[in-house]
């Protein structure tokens, strides 16, 4: 996609993508393990910053097929958040209507309380870094990083000054000589990231940013992006369908669903509690357990009684949802019975695929240093009532 460029109150589109870590320090599997050790009672500071972003039945059309139907959402000053959801989930078409790309069908955008829905993409103040980068070639890193205040006309030295600080923010003080064929990947990815964040623009949007990265660099430039996001104090508005991601990058999470918002809340709310299978079933791993709920306490399965994490009314559809880490083996309580037939190492724990009936299979966890199940092993499932989850839709 072609750079879109203007004067003042201008957006810079840069690309960008990155291949190389400027720490060492891992990420892998933090996310759903934060999720799950933060304490839900502690409100966030950010919930009492002002709205940054305020989005009104915003929606587009094109033809006969709703990209995106009329949806509501605030954005704070100076949060990270992410439109998380599958291909075909409205996450980019939002961000487009966003930095405004594309016009809207329905509704309104204001940014700080200004209605920003018919500005063109070159007038609002927005910065948009998409996952593949576009540096100038001819230009050296300095030059590059340098090109938005130049298009603005800013005076010579404080254009270096500003040059030489975000360099120096994203890891590459050093190579502001090095022309962009002489960087690695991930070198230029923070080359398009600095030329991003120099102006200092009141949004900065991501889409994508980091799937051409391998896991690993993908884990360190998460660092990165929360580091820099806690320096700068930027509102960011990030584009993923990686969950583990979605989980170790925001303060919120906005999890889309066939051009819907699914639900909004901090990746632990949405990883305990969430409010529809597809959020169970996409923030994490879960087993999914479909009855109705009896007076009795229980849910009525196919596969047996199962014990209701609070007191439902009897008669009521739906499916009771339980996180593999709170299968509990062979315990004192077994709702269930099954056999190992799969195992799958890894690292600080093994998961274990247990066949319960032919069209079920159970996942469970078991920690590192844990008496290891052979498959074919015989075992008994079962959990605390207050870690399962009653979805009715």
């Amino acid at each position: 996609m072609s750079s879109a460029r203007g004067t003042a109150n201008h957006v810079e589109l840069y690309p960008g993508d990155t291949n190389e870590p400027v720490v060492t320090a891992s990420l892998a599997g933090a996310g759903q393990d934060v999720a799950r050790e933060a304490k839900l009672d502690v409100p966030p500071q950010e919930s009492l910053a002002p709205t940054k972003l305020k989005i009104e039945g915003l929606s587009k059309a094109y033809g006969d097929f709703q990209a995106l139907h009329p949806l509501d959402l605030d954005i704070r000053e100076g949060e990270l958040l992410t439109l998380l959801g599958p291909s075909g989930s409205g996450k980019t078409t939002l961000l487009q209507l966003i930095a405004g790309l594309v016009k809207p069908s329905t509704g309104k955008l204001l940014m700080d309380d200004i209605d920003q829905t018919a500005l063109p993409a070159n007038q609002r103040d927005v910065g948009v870094v998409f996952q593949n980068y576009a540096l100038f070639p001819h230009l050296t890193v300095s030059e590059n990083v340098a090109f938005p205040l130049r298009m603005r006309g800013e005076p010579r030295a404080q254009t270096l000054e500003r040059v030489k600080e975000v360099l120096e923010m994203v890891g590459m003080g050093h190579l502001g000589d090095r022309f962009p064929d002489a960087l690695s990947g991930g070198q230029q990815q923070r080359v398009a990231l600095a030329r991003c964040m120099i102006y200092r623009p009141s949004l900065i949007l991501m889409d994508e940013s980091l799937s051409a990265l391998d896991r690993k660099l993908r884990e360190t430039m998460q660092m990165e992006i929360r580091r820099l996001h806690r320096e700068t104090g930027a509102t960011i508005v990030f584009v993923t369908h990686d969950q583990e991601e979605a989980l170790a990058l925001s303060d919120r999470i906005c999890l889309m669903n066939g051009g819907r918002i699914e639900q909004v809340g901090r990746p632990e709310e949405i990883y305990e509690h969430p409010e529809s299978v597809f959020a169970a079933n996409f923030i994490g791993v879960s087993n999914l357990f479909a009855g109705k709920t009896t007076d009795r306490g229980v849910m009525e399965t196919v596969f047996g009684s199962l014990p209701l994490p609070e007191s439902i009314a009897g008669g009521i559809e739906g499916t009771l949802v339980v996180r593999p880490e709170h299968i509990a083996l062979n315990g004192d309580d077994r709702y269930l019975e099954g056999e190992v037939v799969e195992r799958v190492y890894a690292g600080a724990e093994t998961r274990l695929l247990i066949q319960v009936a032919p069209e079920l299979v159970v996942t469970a966890r078991q920690a590192a240093g844990a008496s290891m199940l052979e498959i074919g092993s015989r075992v008994g499932l079962g959990w605390a009532a207050e870690n399962a989850r009653f979805l009715t839709r």
